[in-house]
């Protein structure tokens, strides 16, 4: 049942990612929503399963771009693959742990992105990638972790698996 409970979490994150990014027109001021369910949903699969569930939610992401199809499926293809692999390097599940891990993820995937999407960034200096990419990181570890707090107090788990 547990499973199930974090499946409809990880559908939930995506919605509220497109309410607030497509049905509230917020863009790029919310926190990046589909790639904290690419990253918690990698901590509990192989990494086949969780390249493919970046593959999946990088697709979504691509459909609302005009000039940097791709460059998403790509970044969350690969973050997602080196998220499942964390869960082999590290044992983590505190709360500070899995803020980190989405921040470093997070960041992660702009930097890929940068790279990706020349013509998305033209025009994007360089230091983008440590002045407002951090910025971006922090807000979007920061809701994926409450998220991530408040599934846990109403699911009653206390760790991840």
């Amino acid at each position: 049942m547990k499973n199930r409970a974090y499946l409809v979490f990880i559908i939930l994150l995506v919605a509220i990612h497109l309410i607030l990014h497509v049905g509230l027109g917020y863009g790029a001021g919310a926190p990046d929503l589909l790639t904290v369910a690419a990253l918690l949903s990698a901590r509990r699969l192989s990494g086949a399963q969780a390249s493919l569930v970046g593959f999946m939610l990088g697709l979504l992401a691509d459909s609302m771009a005009l000039v940097s199809f791709g460059a998403s499926s790509v970044a969350l293809v690969i973050v997602s693959y080196l998220g499942a692999r964390t869960r082999d390097m590290f044992e983590g599940n505190s709360a500070l742990f899995i803020g980190v891990y989405l921040f470093l993820g997070k960041w992660l995937h702009d930097v890929i992105w940068f790279f990706a999407a020349p013509a998305a960034r033209e025009g994007l200096p360089t230091s983008a990638l440590y002045t407002a990419a951090p910025i971006h990181a922090l807000t979007t570890a920061a809701a994926g972790a409450i998220a991530l707090m408040l599934f846990r107090a109403v699911v009653g788990e206390r760790r991840l698996r």
